[in-house]
């Protein structure tokens, strides 16, 4: 799902920056490797994820995702838990870090939510938030990474 949301906002993106040649979009990619070391990484709003994303390519990619997960090739780890026990700067709530890798793509993601840090209200700031981050394998380079904070 994650990799159907970059891929398309990637693209409106290029097209909206006129670079719709293969060729010049490596170029890009090759001079900013090549002056940078590496690529700033790609980051997207929520309101850019969900105005690229339909709901028949959320459904669709999560179906491909759960075929490979039953055919034994998605690597899931356990997810990591952080709680935040309650002090004068912090609390209480907990942070879930989750990720997975499907065999043979280009890409793997992790997923960090902070949820559940419902004194936050009080201070007029919202209870939670979270980041996807979609990270390519070749050359390893932070791809793309998915923020919303809800209010």
């Amino acid at each position: 799902m994650f990799k159907s949301i970059a891929l398309q906002a990637i693209r409106k993106s290029v097209r909206a920056t006129s670079l719709s040649s293969p060729g010049l979009q490596q170029q890009v990619a090759t001079r900013a490797f090549a002056t940078a070391g590496f690529p700033p990484p790609r980051l997207f709003d929520y309101e850019t994820v969900t105005s690229n994303l339909t709901v028949a390519d959320a459904i669709e990619s999560v179906e491909a995702a759960f075929k490979a997960l039953a055919k034994g090739k998605v690597d899931v780890p356990m997810p990591m838990h952080i709680g935040i026990e309650e002090s004068s700067v912090a609390g209480p709530g907990d942070c879930h870090i989750k990720g997975g890798y499907v065999s043979a793509t280009p890409t793997f993601t992790v997923k960090l939510a902070c949820v559940s840090f419902y004194k936050n209200v009080e201070k007029g700031l919202p209870p939670g938030s979270g980041i996807f981050i979609v990270v390519t394998l070749s050359p390893v380079l932070l791809w793309a990474s998915f923020r919303r904070i809800d209010s």
